[in-house]
């Protein structure tokens, strides 16, 4: 839908979205656009509004979402800014699932593939007295001043002048609400006397009301009113009391909000459990302008940006269920403010601490946009006090996402830049490093990171990174086979159990009890699920993934087969939502390997095909291997051979026997490209499933 600023477009949509009800029993949703500070974001903004976690592909989070849906609707409010992002997204979406509709609003045409173009005009204004007594324009005027317990008398001694502020305000609802708040307070023809001619147009008549709804605010009211100029997004009561300089109660806040409102300046959604405030996009534009004018952004974006860190705990390391809400609630303040210190309106070294100390919470509701402003905000950074630990942060959201190129880079020069300042996190980010150099089969390297890790972890007090650092040697022995991991994860797990949080022993846990399996030693294995189980009951964390998939595993091996498959869908639902690529090809593997011990080797094809996927996806080959070999026990004996061989292969690069319980009999070939071979198990079982 097309048309002027202030014209109505999201006001209508919103309505037709609620007529549509009955039409679109795959639901309904809204995504607002308008405010975004890139269409790089546009996929994770659409991905939030329909419930998934975009993890490291929005687009894709969002079609899982919206492909079975069926009859949807999604409406895209605001789109013109934000054009260059949409066409990937919306292709997506509609391939995905034909039966989507998509509704968006613009200023300017989309000029998108199917794109049907409605144009919304401004109010008509019919010549005949009693048609214009009926008409829209008047409408909107009467039931506006009625909120205000007023009433608009349409007879000869005002007639002429309410047409004659209909046609000022050129049809324009906003126009038109601007001057219904006016009117509470002037007569028709006063206010007329103050308002451009109509041949300068309807902005110039918005920009005039403004200016008059402006001047009759007291001193509070146009602080807290020009304050809004520097916001991009809504804000509720508790994030709007951060753009008062003086420490004013919410109280009050929220009465000069109310203010606000009544005078057309605010707009208020209560349609749910905190009320939210945003201003219209040209009413904003005139706050910006009169806070550019008298004491600049600064300090409203400092104190936004204050409020923010006040959400966040002292300590980074914190795992984010006791934050993520609150900071959920006020990610529009968030993104405002990294939006001015990546664009030099706020000191970048703002930015960079907010970033560095939420990275951890990226990794729970999207790693697109974290990489997203880290990577904005250290273009640039130079020596900024923050920037080292900053680089850590985007070296850790990279490596969740499974792009290890640019995790390695990120996290050695963190590492070198940290140490000696924050030993802590330079340890961590030779962990990371050595997890990377092994996803590479760089054993030698892999271990001379982790050791250096272990050296600087000693010299801290921070019981959590030792344990840490020595689950980092155990990972690498337990992915060579090496029965020896046992001892360096008993160890790491007694450090646990005396100094380390609860969250750490649970993390911890989950991945003794992969190593456990890997490794098979199922005694163990079963000790540590038990333990860690309080964390299957938690909220989806990367843990927990691991966790039930050691779980599912050894569930497999004892024949408890109803609860491996219960076990791993469960992991494949969080590794999805999360986006956590990495821990994909084996969940998978393991759910297409338990299909085929069931006797269901139907239902084996799509977790097999789905492991190929994942592994084609990652930036390092071994992951390959269990897909290729579990696509093996579904195969003839030649394609098996050609497949096991190249397993074989791959594994053998990096010195990485499959887990315990998954190995498979080999079976004479003769080894391929990989990709080829991955191709060719497609091809085999997709001929299995027609």
């Amino acid at each position: 839908m097309l048309g002027l600023g202030g014209v109505g477009k999201s006001r209508l949509v919103l309505r037709a979205a609620h007529a549509a009800a009955d039409a679109v029993p795959g639901g309904r949703y809204w995504v607002s656009l308008g405010d975004l500070p890139s269409a790089d974001l546009v996929a994770v903004a659409v991905a939030r509004a329909v419930g998934a976690d975009e993890g490291p592909d929005p687009i894709g989070a969002a079609t899982a979402v919206l492909a079975p849906a069926g009859a949807a609707l999604l409406v895209l409010d605001g789109c013109e800014n934000v054009v260059d992002g949409l066409a990937e997204t919306v292709a997506a979406l509609a391939e995905a699932n034909p039966e989507l509709r998509v509704l968006a609003t613009s200023r300017r045409p989309l000029d998108l593939p199917a794109e049907r173009k409605v144009e919304l005009a401004p109010f008509e204004l019919p010549a005949g007295d009693a048609a214009f007594a009926r008409s829209a324009a008047v409408q909107l005027l009467a039931d506006r001043l009625a909120a205000r317990g007023q009433a608009l008398a349409l007879d000869t001694r005002n007639a002429a002048a309410v047409r004659a502020l209909c046609e000022r305000c050129g049809g324009v609802a906003l126009a038109l609400e601007l001057a219904a708040a006016q009117l509470g307070s002037m007569a028709v023809a006063d206010l007329l006397d103050g308002l451009p001619t109509v041949s300068r147009g309807a902005e110039d008549v918005v920009h005039s009301l403004l200016a008059q709804s402006y001047q009759s605010l007291d001193e509070r009211e146009s602080a807290l009113f020009r304050a809004w100029g520097a916001v991009d997004g809504s804000l509720s009561l508790g994030m709007a009391t951060a753009l008062v300089a003086d420490g004013t109660a919410p109280g009050r806040v929220a009465r000069l909000l109310a203010e606000l409102a009544d005078g057309g300046l605010l707009g208020v959604d209560r349609s749910g459990p905190r009320w939210r405030y945003r201003q219209d996009d040209q009413v904003r534009a005139f706050a910006r302008e009169r806070l550019d004018e008298t004491e600049g952004p600064g300090d409203v974006l400092a104190g936004l940006a204050r409020a923010v860190r006040a959400l966040l705990p002292e300590d980074a390391r914190t795992p984010p269920g006791g934050f993520r809400e609150s900071v959920t609630d006020a990610s529009d303040a968030l993104r405002t403010v990294l939006e001015a210190a990546a664009s030099g309106r706020l000191d970048r070294s703002v930015g960079l601490e907010l970033a560095f100390r939420l990275h951890r919470y990226w990794t729970v509701v999207g790693l697109a946009e974290g990489r997203y402003w880290l990577a904005r905000l250290l273009d640039g950074a130079g020596d900024d006090r923050w920037a080292p630990l900053a680089t850590f942060a985007a070296g850790y959201l990279a490596y969740w996402a499974g792009d290890t190129a640019a995790a390695g880079d990120l996290l050695e020069t963190a590492a070198e830049r940290l140490r000696g300042v924050e030993d802590s996190f330079a340890a961590r980010a030779l962990v990371f490093a050595a997890g990377i150099a092994d996803d590479e089969d760089r054993p030698q390297a892999a271990l001379r990171d982790i050791r250096a890790a272990i050296e600087l972890a000693d010299t801290t007090d921070d019981a959590n990174l030792q344990v840490t650092a020595a689950m980092g040697v155990a990972s690498i022995l337990a992915e060579r086979g090496d029965a020896d991991a046992i001892g360096f994860t008993d160890r790491a797990l007694t450090i646990c159990r005396e100094k380390a949080s609860r969250d750490q022993l649970l993390a911890t846990l989950a991945t003794a009890s992969m190593i456990a399996w890997q490794v098979g030693d199922l005694d163990a294995a079963r000790r540590w699920i038990a333990e860690g189980e309080p964390l299957l009951r938690e909220e989806a964390r990367i843990a927990r993934v691991v966790l039930a998939v050691a779980a599912a595993g050894v569930a497999m091996a004892e024949a408890r087969l109803e609860q491996a498959a219960r076990l791993v869908e469960r992991a494949v639902a969080d590794g999805e939502e999360l986006g956590v690529e990495r821990e994909l090809p084996l969940a998978h593997a393991l759910r297409a390997r338990i299909a085929l011990v069931r006797g269901r080797p139907a239902d084996a094809v799509a977790p097999t095909l789905a492991a190929l996927d994942t592994a084609d996806r990652l930036a390092y080959r071994y992951p390959l291997a269990i897909g290729l070999e579990t696509a093996a026990l579904q195969c003839d004996d030649e394609t098996a051979g050609i497949l096991l061989a190249t397993a074989a292969v791959i594994r053998a690069e990096g010195d990485r026997p499959a887990p315990h319980s998954l190995a498979v009999p080999a079976v004479l070939g003769e080894a391929i490209d990989p990709a080829a071979a991955a191709d060719l198990a497609r091809s085999v079982l997709t001929r299995v499933t027609r």
